[in-house]
């Protein structure tokens, strides 16, 4: 994790953010979700849910291509209050195939896929975690 993303700060939230994405893009890439999952809470559902849904379909393919995720907007609402923040970032997903273990394609998205999430964040002693996710009203 980039040691901004640790500062408890405004900045520091957003960099938080930055690194969930960057987790969740490693994820699709990888079928690995440990690490974007152990940086929100249990209890945080859409927090489980999103790479769970990673865990759900990557049997079905070996390998995909493409589909990185990004955030093309990242900010920071009210500042901080105690031990909270609440970041707000729009992420884009390029197309991307799945692809067989010998290479043929299972699934093909050729659209980019453009969704804003709101995350309510807390500063604990290992510093930020994502303690509610979902999309802003």
């Amino acid at each position: 994790m980039p040691a901004a993303a640790k500062e408890k700060t405004p900045e520091g939230a957003k960099a938080f953010v930055g690194y969930w994405v960057a987790m969740l893009s490693y994820a699709y890439e990888t079928k690995d979700t440990k690490l974007v999952k152990e940086l929100g809470t249990s209890d945080c559902i859409a927090c489980q849910s999103i790479p769970g849904a990673i865990d759900q379909k990557a049997p079905t393919y070996a390998w995909q291509e493409g589909g990185l995720v990004k955030a093309s907007a990242i900010e920071n609402y009210g500042g901080l209050l105690d031990n909270s923040a609440t970041v707000v970032a729009q992420l884009t997903q390029s197309p991307y195939i799945l692809r067989s273990s010998n290479g043929t394609a299972v699934k093909t998205i050729n659209k980019i896929s453009t969704i804003s999430y709101a995350y309510r964040l807390e500063y604990r002693k290992a510093g930020w975690t994502i303690i509610d996710l979902g999309q802003p009203r």
